[in-house]
């Protein structure tokens, strides 16, 4: 699936035209969903307003399109949320997905794949990245970062989830 596709629907929708006209600052920052073996969930479509600094979220399933109200941002430290750049969009969630399996299973083959989670931003110092995160049966997260332009890996990385259980996550603040 090309994620231009989905962000084509959300733009012929009335209602998301009606939003993007009263709130033309807003910018495209980030697409989310799941995978479940060849099923992905509702996708969840993130526009920014660095004015307000609240994000509002398109949610689009299958033909239909709601909206989930503005909300505080969770952010790690004073990084921008940088706009995605849908003209360097060239490769598909598919092929990104081939090629975090071919890591998975190459270099983390123990390590079993329960959940998928893929985010599709623009992030400093690394570019427009699908960045893909495996929950593991063993209770970790396989994170693994694919450039979005040629679907070629950036990195990977393997964390256990009870490596942060009791302990604050550091600088995370509520924007």
């Amino acid at each position: 699936m090309k994620i231009n596709y989905i962000l084509e629907q959300l733009r012929d929708d009335q209602g998301v035209q009606a939003w993007l006209e009263h709130h033309p600052q807003a910018k495209l920052v980030h697409v989310f969903f799941m995978v479940q073996g060849n099923n992905y969930s509702e996708y969840h479509v993130g526009y920014y307003d660095e004015q307000t600094q609240k994000m509002t979220t398109f949610i689009v399933n299958g033909t239909s399109i709601s909206i989930k109200e503005e909300g505080d941002l969770l952010k790690k430290d004073d990084s921008p949320l940088l706009p995605l750049d849908e003209k360097t969009l060239t490769s598909t969630v598919e092929e990104a997905l081939d090629a975090a399996k071919k890591v998975q299973e190459k270099d983390y083959a123990k390590e079993i794949p329960l959940k998928i989670m893929v985010i599709l931003q623009n992030l400093p110092d690394v570019g427009q990245v699908y960045n893909i995160t495996y929950v593991t049966q063993s209770m970790k997260t396989l994170n693994i970062k694919v450039d979005a332009a040629t679907a070629q890996v950036l990195s990977a990385q393997l964390i256990s989830l009870f490596s942060t259980m009791g302990k604050p996550l550091d600088g995370l603040e509520r924007k």
